[in-house]
């Protein structure tokens, strides 16, 4: 259950498989590990889902699932309105203008805001992967261009998605594999520890495998129960953090250290951009008068420039001359410079200016030779002549119908399911409101209202006891702590078990955190 090494190479390795098989958990840390390029195609009908990693880290997700477009996020958040929505995806569609820049346009949100809605939402996407226990994937070498400007740790995604999404069963599997072996903190781990943000609990963890211990030794160090234990305990084995003691190496290794960015222009080598690298390197007193580009200006820049060519990157005319293309550049790099955002490191805006920097480098010298120039605009010729798709990503969501008439390519949406089920729920129609509820949640793992509809409708159709029920709206809780229908329900299977104590504490929770819940959506 914890993969060695050669399991992770020989997982990366793999063209087709089984996710019952072979976990997200350990796709994931098998790319990472390895280094892969590749897109990682899920399937769970009818569910898809395709994941884009550079050199291990995944920077984007798209799915079939309307919720988790960014549009119908920021709504969910009420970061954006209905009528923005579609008034901004009407523009994007007819301007051929990706749904994101509009946002900015419109003055809806900040590129700096932006961006970390951007970075929420890909999180979200790929921490649903963490909820499939069945379907199929595929990993494919054929990456196509990646424009994405985020960058997820895949350590941190495997720590947080273990954390909440992982079943118990497969939780407690992986930590009792270890058997009575006694573990101990590993010199070298998979990942740095300070690229990592684990919890207190898990801080505690570490301290105490300091010394070797068994996991029972271990769960009297941190005095934590037993699942709750081995839920901490398995990412920390499965990123290797955590070994056991007979494969320390002999003699003590000290951690690697990871070398500071250099702001040298390696990758910017090409001979006519060096000349102007060394005019804009300003001296300690010009350098104390730099006045630093806006935070929104950097990000602005940052969210596209991957997927702009050197014209548009510079803001140029195809026919520009070579004067004005070196005075482009050479303003360019003066904005940009890494140097200029050294004393922010906040949202590491210096590490953003370097990539921009590099980028633009390599921009002024295709734009610099003439046949180069040519080539490029040969090829935006061309790229103006085909007609361009629209991308699930910004596509206006088609409303799903019964469970068993959605297919993709059209946009899966859990919220019209959902209230498709409440309205059948109310006139008393519950086994048909299940089937609703239940794609609702298939659609949305991390939507506890979903999960806790589903349980009711069940445990009211008597297909599961108040047990049952009550351990499974305990566990949507934990998944989703903000979920006040899950208390709500859970204290309705209480006064039918005569708990009226009990009962009127969960209900009046519920109703509370729904009433907040409500006021903060407006």
């Amino acid at each position: 259950m914890i993969p060695t090494l050669e399991k992770l190479k020989a997982i990366a390795a793999l063209r087709t498989g089984d996710i019952a098989e072979v976990p997200f958990a350990h796709l994931v840390l098998a790319l990472a590990v390895n280094g892969h390029s590749a897109v990682l195609e899920m399937k769970r009908t009818p569910l898809e889902k395709q994941i884009v990693f550079d050199d291990g880290a995944p920077v984007d997700c798209v799915s079939n699932v309307a919720t988790e477009t960014l549009g119908r996020f920021m709504i969910s958040l009420g970061k954006l309105t209905e009528s923005e929505y579609h008034t901004v995806l009407n523009a994007s569609i007819a301007k051929d203008v990706p749904f994101e820049e509009l946002l900015v346009e419109h003055e809806i949100v900040s590129p700096t805001d932006l961006y970390k809605l951007l970075q929420q939402n890909l999180a979200r996407k790929l921490l649903d992967g963490f909820s499939w226990a069945s379907g199929t994937f595929r990993i494919s070498h054929d990456l196509p261009q990646v424009g994405s400007p985020l960058r997820v740790r895949p350590a941190q995604l495997l720590v947080t998605g273990i954390a909440r999404f992982a079943s118990q069963r497969d939780v407690d599997e992986s930590v009792s594999s270890m058997g009575e072996k006694k573990l101990a903190l590993n010199p070298a781990p998979l990942f740095p520890l300070e690229e990592i943000r684990l919890t207190e609990e898990q801080h505690a963890l570490t301290r105490a495998l300091s010394t070797a211990k068994s996991v029972a030794e271990l769960g009297a160090s941190v005095a934590s129960e037993a699942e709750e234990l081995n839920r901490l305990l398995y990412p920390l084995l499965l990123l290797r953090i955590a070994i056991p003691e007979d494969e320390l190496p002999a003699a003590a290794q000290e951690p690697a250290v990871l070398p500071k960015m250099e702001l040298e222009a390696s990758v910017a080598t090409e001979e006519l951009a060096v000349p102007f690298l060394k005019q804009v390197v300003p001296s300690k007193v010009e350098l104390e008068e730099v006045v630093a580009t806006s935070r929104d200006d950097l990000m602005r820049v940052y969210l596209s420039f991957r997927r702009r060519d050197p014209f548009d990157l510079f803001d140029l005319q195809e026919n520009a001359t070579l004067s004005v293309i070196n005075a482009a550049w050479e303003s360019f790099a003066r904005k940009f410079a890494p140097w200029t955002f050294a004393s922010d490191t906040t949202e590491a805006l210096q590490e953003k200016a370097q990539e921009i920097f590099y980028a633009g480098a390599r921009a002024y010298a295709e734009l610099a030779d003439a046949e180069r120039r040519a080539m490029l605009i040969e090829k935006r010729r061309a790229a103006r002549e085909k007609p361009k798709p629209i991308t699930s990503a910004s596509a206006t969501p088609v409303p799903a119908a019964a469970p068993s008439s959605v297919s993709a390519p059209v946009l899966l949406d859990p919220e019209a399911q959902h209230r498709l089920g409440r309205q059948l729920a109310e006139a008393g129609r519950h086994r048909e409101a299940l089937s609703h509820f239940q794609f609702a949640a298939e659609c949305d793992a991390q939507n506890g209202v979903y999960q806790a509809e589903v349980i009711y409708s069940r445990f009211q159709l008597m297909a599961t006891t108040a047990t049952q029920a009550l351990g499974a709206l305990k566990e949507v809780m934990r998944i989703d702590p903000k979920c006040g229908l899950a208390w709500f329900y859970a204290g309705k299977v209480h006064q039918t078990l005569g708990n009226t104590m009990e009962a009127e504490a969960y209900l009046d929770r519920g109703k509370n955190m729904m009433t907040l819940a409500k006021r903060g959506r407006r």
